[in-house]
């Protein structure tokens, strides 16, 4: 333990004092200096590190969060909010067996707390254990509900001790309420956001042993798109499987981009079933939806924008994309066997089919490795990899491999081809980030396509193409519990066997591969 003075002592607590105030503010960046400030006068003071590993998580720097929280934890062993917190850090940052590792030898402290059961649930259907994600998740969620009960009837309490005062004019009491009110209508919506959270956990776990209904039910809890839509989700009707003859429903897009473009599975369904259908998607999906689904009307746009506004006086219901499953796609029966229902122009495939033309002879492959939200490097979460690991793949005789890589991965390549010799093409007028047009040509072209599950996985699945998907022994709750995805008829996985090791996955690839060019 490092030896300080009183007057190190108080300046330390008043940087602590101030280095929270800046968090709590949002400036994350003058907290860290703070904090950073103390650990030079005292390294190993636990509740600064702690402190710190919170600021590196309210920037979304998950795997900082995790080294700093590890280290306060190892100062502090006993610390059971550290744990919980660590947990939702090794969480958000997929790396599951570490949540295990903390929480499964402290079940027995956390048996009251939702957040902590939570984690542990969610960590055991990211490893594969999904019955006992289930009712971990049960726990939790009941355990929400009466937080949620207990402050809902206090604010009730207080609202009406509020018009009491307000009657008889005590302003101070009235002042006092009003910050109690508040303080308790804050604790009901967070109980109510968890308790939705939770719900979509135990969701995905249903889906993933095949409880289609079930799952579909759960997962309309999933809170992210009702902070776009909350005014007009309570302004229209929400469909409810409603019979839809002559009339007007209002599809509203949710989630990142690979998902929307997975959820646009039931979209012909719907339109077939109503009078007219308008439907919202990414800017980036405007043009793929127009040709795909030209009965429909598609507005490419912001989940912030309302083009969509003028016809707001014809709409009968409203819908969030993903509800649809539940009446179109409730269990895996429903699924078209056909593959691909995004289109576009035939004749404009020619300039990319003449860019094809104009690579080394051989086999087309697309090839994608990781997530936009992972680094390279040591930070590559289990589901996805670095490109060196594909070394093995990319040696395969016959093949052209072209990135389909959508974040800026020249760097990687070139590395790649400076110190092995192996060349990934970069087409120069694709540009993968944002258009999803020219993307989907591509696709349709290319003889194979080789991705773990992204955003590239989920349009080329959507137009059809041919994929081999490199998963991690993870199970995906879209596959609905399924070996092959019920979406993309078209891809085949390769699963690894163990949590931390792509190499045998990536050999069985690379052999496959080879083969398929001797077939040719």
């Amino acid at each position: 333990m490092t030896s300080i003075n009183s007057n190190q002592a108080q300046y330390c607590q008043q940087l602590l004092d101030q280095g929270l105030r800046y968090f709590n503010r949002g400036e994350i960046d003058q907290a860290k200096t703070c904090y950073n400030e103390i650990l030079t006068i005292i390294p190993n003071h636990s509740k600064t590190i702690f402190f710190l590993a919170h600021a590196y998580a309210a920037e979304k720097d998950f795997n900082q969060a995790v080294y700093y929280g590890e280290r306060a934890l190892a100062l502090a062993p006993d610390q059971l909010n550290m744990q919980v917190d660590l947990a939702h850090w090794c969480n958000a940052s997929s790396q599951y067996k570490k949540t295990l590792a903390t929480l499964e030898p402290i079940k027995d402290k956390i048996t009251e707390l939702p957040n902590a059961l939570s984690h542990l649930g969610h960590a055991y259907r990211r490893t594969g254990q999904v019955k006992q994600s289930i009712d971990y998740a049960k726990r939790s969620i009941l355990l929400a509900y009466q937080h949620f009960s207990n402050h809902w009837q206090q604010f009730i309490t207080q609202v009406s001790r509020y018009h009491i005062q307000l009657s008889v004019d005590q302003y101070y009491q009235l002042y006092q309420n009003k910050a109690n009110l508040s303080q308790l209508l804050q604790q009901v919506t967070t109980w109510y956001q968890y308790i939705k959270t939770y719900r979509l956990d135990l969701g995905c776990s249903h889906l993933a042993l095949k409880e289609s209904r079930e799952g579909w039910f759960h997962s309309e809890n999933r809170g992210y798109p009702h902070q776009f839509y909350n005014d007009i989700l309570l302004q229209l009707p929400y469909w409810r499987g409603e019979d839809l003859t002559g009339k007007t429903i209002l599809i509203l897009t949710e989630q990142g981009i690979g998902d929307e473009t997975m959820f646009a599975n039931s979209y012909a369904d719907i339109i077939q079933s109503a009078e007219r259908c308008i439907i919202t998607c990414d800017p980036r999906l405007g043009r793929l939806y127009q040709e795909s689904f030209s009965e429909a009307i598609v507005f490419g746009c912001r989940k912030f924008q309302r083009p969509w506004q003028k016809y707001l006086h014809q709409i009968d219901y409203v819908c969030l994309a993903n509800s649809l499953f539940l009446y179109y796609r409730p269990t895996v029966d429903c699924f078209s066997k056909q593959a691909g229902w995004l289109k576009t122009v035939a004749t404009e495939k020619q300039k990319w089919q003449q860019v094809i033309e104009a690579l080394p002879p051989g086999f087309k492959v697309g090839i994608a490795w990781r997530s936009l939200k992972n680094r390279t490097g040591s930070d590559v979460a289990p589901e996805y990899l670095n490109i060196e690991e594909l070394i093995p793949v990319l040696k395969t005789k016959g093949i052209t491999f072209i990135n389909l890589q959508y974040d800026k991965a020249s760097a990687e390549i070139e590395q790649l081809q400076q110190q092995f010799g192996i060349t990934v093409h970069q087409l120069p007028d694709l540009d993968t980030m944002d258009d999803f047009y020219a993307l989907a040509q591509l696709m349709t072209l290319l003889d194979l396509i080789i991705t773990p599950i992204i955003s590239t996985y989920n349009l080329a699945g959507a137009v059809g193409a041919k994929t081999w998907v490199l998963r991690a022994p993870i199970p995906n709750y879209m596959n609905l519990g399924e070996t092959t995805s019920p979406f993309f008829p078209n891809s085949f996985f390769y699963i690894k066997a163990t949590y931390d090791d792509w190499s045998a996955v990536v050999e069985k690839v690379a052999n496959d591969l080879q083969a398929l060019t001797k077939q040719r």
